[in-house]
């Protein structure tokens, strides 16, 4: 696995800028803060609970403003001004005139952290777009896997040709979330050697 993106929970808990921070502490490189209907001074509080060495590893999906006060990796948007951007279907991806970093597709599988939001893909055909779409463009945005990402099928997400995958409900709905991420990152690592290791 190429790439490994968390995304926060959708919830408020004081506790999760400290889960996070340990995250950054073991090895992750990008961090999506999203949360629907916070308010700027609640996230302004989240990101100092979280070291400044770790900022420019943080994308924001709201209250953009943060982004350049707090030296974050950037912004998700839609729009030009953003690093990534979120899409749900091949035809959007196909469309989309801007150069993201990367580019989340979902739902791969069915949701966790969303009862009854299932995934639509024919994964067969999304393998073919994604390999196609390779040997197209070397420099196209890399595209993660979102939804219903875990341990026991992250292994998958790269014989389709994603770039990485993002995990959600499979962190934060977990009673040890930390523990969850190690798992999870533990896949991805192993994965990186066996491929190195030939």
């Amino acid at each position: 696995m190429d790439l490994l993106i968390v995304f926060s929970s959708e919830s408020r808990s004081a506790s999760e800028p400290e889960l996070v921070t340990r995250f950054f502490e073991n090895g992750l490189e990008i961090f999506h803060l999203r949360k629907p209907g916070a308010a700027a001074a609640q996230l302004n509080k989240y990101l100092k609970a979280i070291p400044d060495q770790f900022h420019n590893r943080i994308v924001i999906h709201s209250h953009f403003q943060l982004g350049s006060e707090f030296g974050l990796k950037g912004i998700h948007t839609n729009a030009d001004s953003g690093v990534s951007a979120s899409f749900h279907s091949t035809s959007e991806i196909e469309n989309c005139p801007y150069p993201f970093s990367h580019i989340f597709l979902s739902p791969v599988f069915d949701s966790i952290s969303k009862p009854g939001y299932t995934s639509r893909f024919d994964l067969a055909k999304l393998a073919v777009f994604l390999n196609n779409r390779k040997t197209k463009n070397n420099s196209a945005p890399k595209i993660i896997a979102l939804g219903g990402i875990s341990a026991s099928n992250i292994l998958e997400i790269k014989k389709y040709g994603f770039d990485g995958a993002a995990v959600l409900g499979s962190i934060w709905e977990s009673k040890d979330p930390l523990g969850s991420f190690l798992e999870i990152q533990g896949f991805c690592r192993k994965r990186r050697r066996t491929l190195h290791s030939f």
